[in-house]
């Protein structure tokens, strides 16, 4: 009986563990590939003002989204501020060809961090000290 009563209740800390992992604020707004690629959104034309040239599979990607892997990120804080984020990458080439895009609130302006054909990871958008510090340990 004690056996079963400590079994059901690593079951419900389990649930409950993977019920809080699991949650997703829906006052957050997340940033998605259409947000990007929409020509008439601030994440567009912020991702636009930074990325020049886009690298091929991105170009692909964005312009159908058939072809590429897309995650909302968390909202990153530095020095209290928040950044809305995104991560994009190459199919099957997630840890040699991928981008972080981190955005001020509404899109309005942009930062990140690019990666292609496993080469050094390149700053984008000018990003403070403390941003490219941050920025720069996510592409690690």
């Amino acid at each position: 009986m004690v056996r079963l009563l400590a079994i059901a209740l690593g079951l419900l800390a389990v649930g409950v563990n993977a019920a809080v992992a699991g949650y997703v604020d829906p006052t957050q707004h997340y940033i998605t590939s259409w947000d990007v690629s929409d020509p008439n959104s601030n994440y567009s034309k912020s991702f636009l003002a930074i990325t020049n040239p886009v690298p091929k599979w991105l170009d692909d990607f964005l312009a159908d989204r058939a072809d590429g892997v897309e995650a909302s990120e968390a909202p990153l804080i530095v020095d209290g501020k928040a950044y809305e984020g995104i991560m994009m990458c190459k199919p099957h080439a997630c840890d040699s060809d991928f981008i972080f895009l981190y955005y001020s609130p509404n899109g309005g302006q942009a930062w990140g961090v690019l990666k292609v054909d496993n080469g050094a990871a390149k700053l984008l958008g000018a990003p403070d000290q403390d941003l490219a510090k941050a920025l720069l340990f996510r592409a690690r």
